[in-house]
């Protein structure tokens, strides 16, 4: 059942480590586009973040 229905079931610790090391980032236009309108230190703060995983974009 839990094949079927997986958006219904809350992922294990595993499953959330495993998304955290090996997923891929996809940021829509709206992320993007948004970094004009935050403040520089947080639009700073989001582009150190995705330095720091720009591997998996």
């Amino acid at each position: 059942m839990e094949s079927l229905f997986k958006g219904y079931y809350q992922p294990t610790p595993e499953q959330f480590k495993e998304l955290w090391e090996e997923g891929t980032f996809v940021f829509d236009t709206n992320v993007l586009l948004n970094l004009y309108r935050y403040k520089i230190e947080s639009r700073d703060e989001v582009l150190n973040i995705i330095q720091q995983i720009e591997d998996r974009v």
